[in-house]
């Protein structure tokens, strides 16, 4: 929550402009609709990056006061530090450390998926069994 003029804004925060699916919409409208006090709560749906072009139709035509009710990437970062240009500022910083420490990014990617294979094995078994698995325990 963030206060600004006497304002609350609450935020559900996603990281893109398509990471949210109908139910969840629908979901953040029946939040919306218990707020008592629209005056000086603002429910809001803040998105890490992107433009605001590119959020899906989904949000577009369900979320409850789109388009005031939703900003992203640099309009989001911007009002939260309560800084014009704070997004900037955060790619900087982002590209300082990368230059500290230089990332290979195949490298990380190769080392992320296979930890995330180990997890699933670990969780739900290999091959065909684990997807049986899955299916067994959410169906």
């Amino acid at each position: 929550m963030i206060t600004r003029e006497e304002k609350e804004y609450h935020f559900q925060v996603k990281t893109s402009p398509n990471t949210m699916s109908i139910e969840q919409v629908r979901q953040l409208n029946a939040h919306i609709q218990k707020i008592k006090d629209i005056s000086k709560q603002v429910p809001m749906l803040g998105m890490t990056y992107g433009k605001r072009e590119q959020i899906n139709t989904q949000i577009q035509s369900t979320l409850i006061g789109y388009p005031k009710s939703a900003i992203i990437g640099k309009e989001f970062w911007d009002f939260i530090a309560k800084e014009e240009g704070y997004c900037k500022k955060i790619l900087n910083w982002i590209n300082e450390v990368m230059e500290l420490q230089p990332t290979n990014f195949s490298e990380t990617l190769e080392e992320k998926k296979l930890s995330l294979i180990k997890d699933w094995e670990n969780t739900w078994g290999k091959g065909k069994i684990s997807i049986d698995n899955v299916l067994k325990n959410y169906l």
